[in-house]
């Protein structure tokens, strides 16, 4: 998928042939400089954006707003707490005596 985005940028539709034209040192440059900054910060501009229309809709944005757009956003796994605190939330998810949940 990377090398079909490489090509795009390269203005090429034959990404078999520019696979053929590059090393693999070459490909792992142009990744790692994607991963740093998308192609023509054409994502970053979207991010940005994309949060500052969630702000404007009343959505609650952190610091890391911005980035959770961008398709190299890393989720941090949750918590078995955190989990379990935002299933309470949920009325039909609070636990009952006997472990399951209100249906």
């Amino acid at each position: 998928m990377f090398l079909c985005r490489l090509a795009l940028v390269a203005g090429t539709l034959d990404v078999d042939r520019l696979a053929d034209t590059l090393t693999i040192r070459q490909v792992r440059l142009w990744k790692a400089y994607w991963l740093n900054e998308p192609f023509g910060c054409e994502w970053q501009r979207t991010a940005r954006l994309a949060a500052w229309m969630a702000a404007a809709s009343g959505a609650k944005v952190d610091e890391e707003a911005e980035d959770k757009f961008l398709p190299t956003y890393k989720r941090r796994p949750q918590t078995d707490h955190e989990i379990e605190s935002e299933l309470a939330k949920i009325p039909w998810a609070r636990k009952t005596n006997d472990g399951i949940g209100d249906r």
